[in-house]
């Protein structure tokens, strides 16, 4: 497997990973958000799967640059 295609697997799977958390996080919380609190409720809940969703992101695009900097002799 080519490091590019394994940084992209990676990424996919940051992707999956950090895309599920949010939703299950938001089907959880629904009904008891309050909007009052809003900027409580993104900390709390949604803070972290969205730098999870950044970060793949991040990984997805700069995948060439960094596979070619693993491979490199």
């Amino acid at each position: 497997m080519t490091p590019l295609a394994v940084l992209r697997l990676f990424a996919l799977v940051g992707l999956l990973l950090s895309f599920g958390a949010l939703a299950a996080n938001i089907v959880q919380t629904w009904d008891t958000f309050a909007p009052a609190y809003v900027g409580h409720y993104v900390q709390q809940q949604l803070a972290r799967p969205l730098v999870g969703l950044g970060l793949a992101f991040l990984v997805l695009a700069l995948a060439r640059p960094l596979a070619r900097w693993l491979a490199r002799d």
